[in-house]
């Protein structure tokens, strides 16, 4: 087993979120065609209602991609497409909970790293 590099990671990584945004973009417009084919007009109630449906709907849709398709071996799209597998240091895969953990560190590592970026850049 070989580990890879972080370009081949980061650009997995990239696909992954590419994928997401394509289809949480396509659960907005959905959103949005069902309430209006409703024919009711849009409020701020409505509106915040239908905002708060999306969030949540690209909350859960980030956390089940990245949890389901990470534990036990498995592989999520862009992670296919360079070949890599998410597994431990025994060789064996995630068990779900490892993989629900790993899968929300995602957004605090991203922070830190735009974070070491900035002063890589600036100072």
């Amino acid at each position: 087993m070989r580990n890879s590099s972080i370009f081949s990671r980061l650009l997995a990584f990239v696909i992954d979120i590419l994928l997401l945004m394509l289809f949480v973009c396509l659960l907005l417009i959905s959103i949005i065609a069902g309430y209006s084919l409703s024919g009711t007009p849009f409020s701020a109630a409505q509106t915040s209602l239908l905002v708060f449906f999306f969030v949540c709907g690209s909350f859960f849709t980030f956390i089940f991609y990245f949890t389901y398709l990470t534990m036990e071996g498995n592989e999520t799209v862009g992670k296919r497409f360079f070949q890599i597998k998410v597994v431990r240091p025994d060789g064996t895969g995630l068990s779900a909970g490892r993989a629900f953990i790993r899968c929300i560190f995602y957004p605090v590592s991203l922070s830190f790293w735009f974070v070491s970026l900035l002063i890589a850049l600036f100072f």
